[in-house]
């Protein structure tokens, strides 16, 4: 259990990136949304978010192994009591995360079920060089033009 944190006053804008990347199964980018935030935060929510969001981009690329393992930490970080947002349903994602666990992934997943904030309130901001890279199709790796 994480130590009480104040409320980042970011943190609404910055899970609704996440919620809209994540909506349009940009994992990778939803991913890389929260996790600026959970740098400044460091709450097992949030990180059981971007685990989540980690899980479904394996299961996106057909990864059984990724996508379970990615499930199962995602549920470890999340069911743990902990100071969570006012914001977010604890018992609903834990809820989702053990039908996903049991292999019922609907159509598509929505988040915004279990997160009160709205994905349209907040515009995605410029990400950094090493995300922009993924997203135009580059593995990530070591490239010596990297300065992150």
């Amino acid at each position: 259990m994480q130590p009480s944190s104040p409320e980042n006053a970011d943190a609404p804008a910055a899970m609704a990136r996440f919620l809209g990347r994540f909506a349009a199964r940009e994992y990778w980018l939803a991913h890389e949304e929260l996790e600026s935030l959970w740098l400044v935060d460091r709450r097992d929510c949030y990180k059981g978010l971007i685990q989540l969001a980690a899980a479904s981009l394996h299961h996106q690329r057909g990864n059984a192994h990724g996508t379970r393992v990615k499930l199962t930490s995602a549920r470890e970080l999340i069911s743990a009591p902990q100071d969570e947002p006012p914001w977010i349903d604890r018992p609903g994602l834990v809820a989702l995360l053990d039908r996903l666990l049991a292999g019922e992934w609907p159509e598509k997943v929505d988040l915004a079920e279990f997160v009160s904030v709205k994905a349209s309130t907040a515009e995605a901001e410029e990400l950094p060089y090493r995300v922009t890279r993924y997203a135009d199709g580059y593995r990530t790796g070591r490239d010596p033009r990297r300065r992150d």
